[in-house]
């Protein structure tokens, strides 16, 4: 805790010493500017991300991480476009334990979970389970969608 007294003292002290010496110095008082505060959000465009495989082991060319590209560490996010005829990495998260949802933007494919195909169109969403060997095909004129990976929660 301060002394209040001592405080004064201080200060009248500092007062007389400097007394008389105002015209051999400069006080320059500079504005303490605020804090730019962070942003509370990253917004990306689709359109100006590269494709590449990213972090995710069934990664590919197709990929745009765009999980990356926002910052986020709890999941993976990724929109995928597969040109005609192509398709990603056969895959399965027995070692993870992630699921794997799909939401399907444009064009039309299969997703083959544990060699059964199950046909997507626009507007479709799909779950596959961490067990199951999933991988998707896009049809001749391709398909777009966006993939989300995500750790099963500790219970």
């Amino acid at each position: 805790m301060v002394d209040d007294q001592a405080f004064k003292s201080q200060q009248r002290a500092l007062w007389d010493a400097s007394a008389g010496a105002w015209d051999s110095w400069r006080v320059v008082l500079v504005p303490r500017w605020p804090r730019l505060p962070v942003m509370p959000f990253r917004l990306r465009k689709a359109s100006e991300l590269q494709l590449g495989p990213g972090s995710h082991r069934a990664a590919s060319e197709y990929d745009k991480c765009v999980g990356d590209e926002l910052g986020i560490r709890a999941f993976g996010l990724y929109q995928v476009e597969l040109p005609g005829g192509a398709e990603t990495v056969r895959h399965d998260h027995r070692g993870d334990g992630a699921e794997d949802a799909y939401a399907v933007l444009h064009g039309s494919g299969v997703v083959v979970v544990d060699d059964r195909e199950v046909r997507v169109v626009p507007g479709d969403f799909i779950a596959v389970t961490p067990e199951s060997t999933r991988h998707v095909r896009a049809d001749t004129g391709g398909l777009i969608f966006i993939a989300v990976c995500a750790p099963t929660p500790s219970e």
